[in-house]
């Protein structure tokens, strides 16, 4: 986890509340990455 407080990761299972529904509220950036 990231020492940034807007940073984070979001997981399969977290995505729609950390992302989705914030996304109403203020601007969110996703940077999509794969291994």
């Amino acid at each position: 986890m990231s020492e940034l407080p807007h940073v984070f990761d979001a997981t399969t299972e977290t995505f729609e509340a950390e992302v989705l529904q914030k996304s109403m509220q203020t601007p969110v950036l996703v940077d999509f990455w794969a291994t």
